[in-house]
């Protein structure tokens, strides 16, 4: 079994993944009770902006679909993605989540790799000495030689 058939197998494995871990996250998000129009009412019956008309709410509820059943809800959200539409940020006055992903991902890309430089830096010369270490045994080796890459590498040179 070579290299493209093992990632070709796994990637395809990954596919229902993908589609079930999407399945509960969107469900998890729809479970506390309520909308996001009953949030807005109490909002604003809280800050004293008084009470908000039914028939608003339920423009409100037309307007971002969430009078339609579940799986609809969940479809319009999906069939989204590939023109990088991933929805509205409604607690941020609808602002397009797409903007926000844009405005904040070179930060977090920035703090990512910073963490990973800086584990690295500590890790490689732990990881190096202790493997050069004629007193260490080779169970002793550090969990980090048997990472996942070097998993597939001896895998494939197995077969």
């Amino acid at each position: 079994m070579g290299l493209f058939s093992y990632i070709f197998k796994r990637t395809l494995f990954s596919i229902p993944v993908i589609i079930v871990i999407s399945i509960l996250c969107f469900g998890i998000i729809q479970l506390p009770p309520g909308d996001y129009a009953d949030a807005y009412a109490a909002v604003a019956a809280s800050t004293g902006g008084g009470s908000v008309s039914k028939e608003y709410l339920e423009k409100i509820r037309e307007r971002y679909g969430l009078d339609q059943p579940f799986w609809i809800q969940y479809w319009r959200w999906v069939k989204g993605f590939p023109e990088g539409d991933f929805g509205i940020a409604m607690s941020l006055q609808g602002t397009p989540v797409a903007d926000l992903l844009k405005e904040r991902l070179p930060m977090t890309l920035f703090l990512n790799f910073s963490a990973l430089i800086f584990a690295l830096m500590i890790a490689l010369p732990e990881l190096i000495d202790t493997s050069l270490s004629e007193e260490s045994p080779p169970y002793m080796t550090p969990i980090l030689i048997q990472s996942p890459l070097l998993h597939v590498i001896n895998r494939l040179q197995s077969n």
